[in-house]
């Protein structure tokens, strides 16, 4: 008698066995993750503070009130977040691709493990990404060879400062993110197209602050959570700016860095302010230091500042936001009759700011930009009077 054509035979061994398997396999997949987070395996704290710049949330503690209570729904759920065992490798994988793709691990910022900032345009600038082209640097040069020649005929001596990228002496901790030149790209390119006679007024003061480095591996030269060089790093380049000025005036007196008293101690938070308006966490990381001048300095630079023995020889500079640093107590007094931050770097924008530059009778002027701020070329622009008027007489 033939069989129900309502009933078919079940699935052969080997089928079965592939059914099981996959019902296992399943099984694993979906409740590894609790076993793993039970045993503690497969977190990366560091991934997280590195990419998402922040720690893991803790794990709930048992609540007191009826609002802990309420709250700890959504605590486990961030917890649990957090913890998943796999959460780490993900987030490695996309930070891989943004590395690949966008050349960072966050939309503004890269956050390294110990809480050090740095600032993806930066970071950029200096591996050559939108610097500009061979003509750019060709009149920012000429700009200013013309301002040189414009103070020369008024019998003041004109210089300029290249303030470096910080990335210039930390790049070394982001290779291992970042395939980064040994060198910022603008500046090399400058120091290339650069003709000998701009030498002897063009100050790049790289060579001394790695010197200082070396001399003093505990100062730090910039902020570890902002851009700007630290005081001990714009004492470091007022000493090469004496340094350089002194070549065509020997009677000034030289001067040491290490001749102002400095002190490490917390970096002020007060540099934290935007990037707290990312969502960024910085207690759990230890506060780093800075390197700054002693409370004594305030004093030495007034007793210095109002002796009248020394030679008169006047120092006007016109900086960024840079050389802005210790404006009030200039390191450059110790060679200096007198220092005076006079202006923006907008200032001598034009021969018209030039003249009024003179009435303040300085002996040597200093003009300053931070390299990545020149990047942009912003600097062109507010200058675009010297390249299409002749050269002017003051």
């Amino acid at each position: 008698m033939n069989a129900s054509p309502h009933f078919k035979k079940g699935p052969s061994g080997p089928k079965a066995i592939d059914a099981v398997l996959t019902c296992l396999l399943f099984l694993v997949v979906l409740f590894a993750p609790l076993a793993l987070n039970g045993l503690g395996i497969g977190r990366d704290n560091l991934i997280m503070r590195r990419h998402e710049y922040r720690n893991p949330r803790p794990r709930p503690s048992v609540p007191r009130s009826v609002e802990a209570w309420v709250a700890l729904p959504w605590q486990w759920d961030d917890y649990w977040s957090d913890v998943f065992p796999y959460r780490g490798p993900l987030i490695q994988f996309q930070a891989n691709l943004r590395h690949k793709t966008l050349g960072a691990n966050g939309a503004n910022s890269i956050i390294l493990e110990d809480g050090s900032v740095f600032g993806v345009g930066h970071v950029d600038w200096y591996r050559g990404r939108n610097i500009g082209t061979d003509r750019d640097v060709d009149s920012f040069i000429e700009i200013l060879r013309r301002k040189r020649a414009f103070f020369q005929k008024a019998g003041v001596d004109y210089y300029f400062l290249l303030a470096p990228s910080r990335l210039d002496f930390d790049r070394e901790r982001l290779d291992v993110l970042f395939r980064l030149p040994k060198r910022h790209a603008l500046a090399e390119k400058i120091e290339r197209r650069m003709p000998p006679d701009a030498r002897e007024w063009f100050i790049l003061p790289e060579t001394a602050m790695r010197e200082a480095k070396e001399r003093h591996p505990d100062r730090p030269l910039f902020f570890k959570r902002d851009y700007h060089w630290s005081e001990w790093g714009r004492t470091v380049a007022a000493a090469e700016i004496v340094r350089v000025v002194r070549i065509a005036h020997p009677e000034l007196a030289p001067m040491e860095p290490e001749s102002v008293p400095i002190v490490v101690e917390p970096e002020d938070s007060r540099f934290w302010s935007q990037l707290r308006t990312l969502g960024v966490s910085f207690r759990a990381f230890p506060v780093p230091p800075t390197a700054k001048v002693a409370p004594a300095w305030t004093e030495e630079h007034g007793r210095l500042a109002a002796a009248r023995d020394r030679r008169p020889l006047a120092m006007a500079y016109y900086s960024d936001s840079f050389m802005e640093i210790l404006s009030e107590r200039p390191p450059e007094i110790l060679s200096f009759g007198s220092v005076e931050r006079a202006g923006g770097w907008g200032a001598l924008g034009t021969p018209a700011g030039c003249e009024q530059a003179l009435a303040g009778q300085p002996d040597v002027v200093v003009e300053s930009v931070f390299i990545d701020g020149l990047a942009t070329w912003e600097y062109l622009d507010l200058n675009a009077a010297w390249l299409s008027a002749a050269e002017p007489r003051p």
